[in-house]
């Protein structure tokens, strides 16, 4: 939620020093290069802020992807037990019809 409010601050901020009004200031060039300083320091926030929560969606959806391998994995070495002991009572089964047919 953080990066979600610091990204749109910084986007409003962008749009706040990218305005006309803000670039009409050409009258005393020290708050011409004011403007831009804050305009520069803007984007830079923006691309940082951005580039935050686009990292944190991708660590997300790969924490998400991690926990459906982990269950998976567990689910697989269920199956794999249940498939050998029921391999060894399939095996059992036909030794003792084998034996049965026999005598």
């Amino acid at each position: 939620m953080i990066l979600i409010v610091l990204f749109l601050d910084a986007v409003r901020e962008v749009h706040k020093y990218s305005a006309p009004e803000a670039q009409e200031a050409q009258v005393n060039p020290n708050l011409f290069d004011h403007l831009h300083m804050k305009l520069f320091r803007a984007q830079r926030n923006l691309y940082i802020s951005g580039f935050s929560l686009f990292l944190w969606l991708i660590m997300r959806r790969i924490v998400t992807l991690v926990n459906q391998i982990a269950v998976a994995m567990a689910d697989n070495t269920g199956l794999q037990a249940q498939m050998v002991t029921t391999n060894q009572a399939a095996v059992r089964y036909q030794a003792d019809n084998l034996q049965l047919k026999q005598v």
